[in-house]
């Protein structure tokens, strides 16, 4: 197989992100107002490599990976519940008069009282 100057790969080959569309606008007498576009020319990305080969075993065709969502948006703790610098937390911070224990989850039932 030799190669020329018309040589050619159709667009088969190529993922639809490396093919590039010029179009004309076909207008009504005002340049904005645009009735229908026309494909001009196609041309390829400089860094396109044909990659798709219809007929072939699957392991000659490199697959299109789907377009993935951008990440969520995670809601930051806020600045009071964080503890900055490695600070210790003693005894004295935690109030231990609100915390209630679950009579089912304890081993000695007098510590619930």
């Amino acid at each position: 197989l030799k190669l020329s100057n018309s040589s050619y790969v159709c667009e088969l080959h190529f993922l639809q992100e490396d093919i590039q569309n010029s179009y004309f606008g076909l207008c009504n007498g005002v340049p904005s107002d645009v009735i229908a576009l026309q494909t001009v020319n196609k041309h390829l990305r400089p860094v396109a490599v044909p990659v798709l080969w219809p007929g072939c075993p699957d392991y000659l065709s490199k697959k299109e990976k789907p377009k993935r969502k951008p990440p969520k948006e995670r809601v930051l703790p806020s600045p009071e519940a964080t503890i900055f610098d490695n600070e210790e937390v003693g005894s004295g911070d935690i109030d231990f008069s609100e915390i209630t224990l679950d009579p089912f989850l304890v081993a000695d039932p007098d510590l619930t009282s």
